[in-house]
């Protein structure tokens, strides 16, 4: 929806997949369009959701910067430091699917 006009744009899944895969409910992306059809959609370069379902850390003294993997709420996955618990809010860069911090 364009948040000046409300006009409604219909957007294939095909289209929008790429991008919607980090974008939470309610979150403004771009839409590119060719000639008055939608062409692509782009997320914003950096996006914030809750920590669903991170796998657990090992037991054994980590290495410095050991990361692992966990499900985010947009259902993308993502890796992270191993201090972050379930329902935690972070910052993951869009473009690259990396960890940037918490929020």
């Amino acid at each position: 929806m364009d948040p000046a006009t409300f006009e409604q744009v219909t957007v294939s899944p095909a289209t929008a997949s790429a991008a919607l895969q980090w974008v939470v409910e309610n979150q403004e992306v771009q839409l590119l369009s060719l000639n008055g059809v939608p062409a692509s959609v782009e997320a914003p370069n950096t996006s914030s959701s809750r920590s669903r379902t991170p796998s657990p850390a090992c037991a054994a003294t980590p290495p410095r910067g050991a990361t692992k993997q966990a499900t985010l709420e947009t259902a993308s996955a993502s890796w992270v430091p191993l201090f972050i618990v379930e329902g935690e809010r972070v910052r993951v860069d869009t473009r690259t699917g990396g960890y940037i911090t918490r929020v």
